[in-house]
C-alpha cells in the first residue's frame, strides 16, 4: 500500500461520491496569555521560521455522510475501521477535490481521535459523521 509521511493511504469509499455537508476550519499555531493583574495580552505565534519551517496552519473538518442502505455504509464502516484511529490517512475522490480546491484541494487527511461513531435508525439508513484533520 502507498503511504504518505509514514501514514497508510487507505482508498475512500466510492459511493457516495461526496458528504452531504462539511463544515471546514483553519487552526493557527498562536498562543495568548492574559495578565490577571494588567489585563495585557501577551501573543506567540509558534510555527513560523525555523530550519526546517514548521507549518503555522492545519485545516479541520467536519464530515457529515449523507443517509446510506446497509450495503452502502459497510464500506463506510469499513473505510473507517481501516483508518486504525488517527494512524492511516486518506484523500477525498478527485471529483470532490475539483469541486471544492479551497476547502479540500489535494490534501490528506486523518481522523482526529481514535473513536469512530455510526448511527443506524429503525429504518435501516446509517448515519455517519466524522472529525478530520490535515496530516503535516
Amino acid at each position: 500500500m502507498s503511504t504518505y509521511l509514514g501514514r497508510t493511504i487507505i482508498p475512500i469509499p466510492s459511493y457516495p461520491p461526496a458528504p452531504a455537508s462539511i463544515e471546514c476550519s483553519q487552526v493557527d499555531a498562536v498562543a495568548a496569555s492574559l495578565s490577571p493583574f494588567t489585563f495585557q495580552q501577551q501573543v506567540q505565534q509558534w510555527g513560523v521560521g525555523g530550519s526546517p519551517p514548521s507549518p503555522s496552519t492545519y485545516r479541520k473538518a467536519s464530515v457529515t455522510m449523507p443517509a446510506m442502505s446497509d450495503a452502502n455504509a459497510q464500506a463506510w464502516v469499513a473505510f473507517l475501521v481501516s483508518l486504525n484511529g488517527v494512524a492511516n490517512c486518506f484523500q477525498f475522490g478527485a471529483a470532490f477535490a475539483a469541486a471544492y480546491p479551497l476547502s479540500i484541494g489535494s490534501r490528506y487527511w486523518c481522523l482526529t481521535s481514535n473513536e469512530r461513531k455510526w448511527s443506524i435508525n429503525s429504518n435501516r439508513a446509517y448515519g455517519m459523521q466524522f472529525e478530520i484533520r490535515e496530516v503535516l
